[in-house]
């Protein structure tokens, strides 16, 4: 079941949602909220839900469907506990972790997605009725794919990058709502096309908290005791 979790956490090219700087809104550094995901691909529909804390770009996820499970995520460490049978797994990495569900999220308060950080940069732009468009190229060139993002009323509406594979992923960022100072989606449909297949994921979030009370336990994450971990090196 953990491998299971972890491949439907998987983002293709997660690189492109790396948490960076913001240059549009300012920072957001800690925010909580409900969430359901529903992956279509061609062999299956899998449904996740529970709830997800973002700080100092750390991140608590407590997934209550299809599975009981927490995920704790700082940097390059990642905890994931079971607390139905009481066991869990320490994952250390030389490189950072991915963060899954908050990506995206996150990611939109950028105006320019996070991909300045990356090595991306803008390599044209054109306006279609009211939607501006910015293509970007990697500084290293055209073999590292190229991203187009759309612009709809100062907020980024839709993320698509294509490989050099001629795989694609697109990511739309609808219905957004004011939060404070903050404008976040809450609902992102992210579509991928490669060799291997088509998937659709459909990520609602709701009851969203700006800057939310956290306890020591969710800041803090740490196994019982008396809990069974195995430690994993990569």
């Amino acid at each position: 079941m953990l491998i299971h979790l972890l491949k439907g956490f998987a983002i293709v090219c997660c690189s492109i949602f790396t948490i960076s700087e913001v240059s549009g809104q300012s920072r957001l550094d800690r925010v909580s909220f409900d969430f359901m995901r529903l992956e279509n691909n061609d062999e299956a529909v899998d449904t996740l839900s529970g709830k997800a804390y973002f700080f100092s770009d750390k991140l608590h996820l407590h997934v209550y469907q299809p599975v009981n499970q927490v995920l704790f995520i700082d940097g390059t460490d990642m905890k994931v506990f079971y607390p139905e049978t009481n066991r869990g797994y320490h994952m250390k990495s030389q490189s950072a972790f991915d963060l899954p569900i908050v990506n995206s999220l996150i990611a939109s308060l950028n105006d320019d997605y996070g991909l300045t950080k990356i090595g991306f940069q803008v390599q044209s732009n054109s306006i279609s009725g009211d939607t501006l468009i910015t293509q970007w190229e990697h500084e290293t060139g055209s073999d590292a794919g190229v991203f187009t993002i759309y612009y709809l009323d100062d907020l980024i509406a839709k993320a698509s990058f294509e490989a050099h594979d001629n795989s694609l992923l697109e990511t739309e960022l609808k219905n957004y709502e004011p939060f404070g100072n903050y404008s976040l989606p809450t609902q992102i449909i992210t579509k991928r096309n490669s060799a291997k297949g088509t998937s659709i994921e459909h990520l609602y979030v709701k009851n969203i908290i700006i800057t939310p009370n956290m306890p020591d336990s969710i800041k803090n994450f740490t196994y019982p005791d008396d809990a069974s971990i195995e430690i994993r090196e990569f």
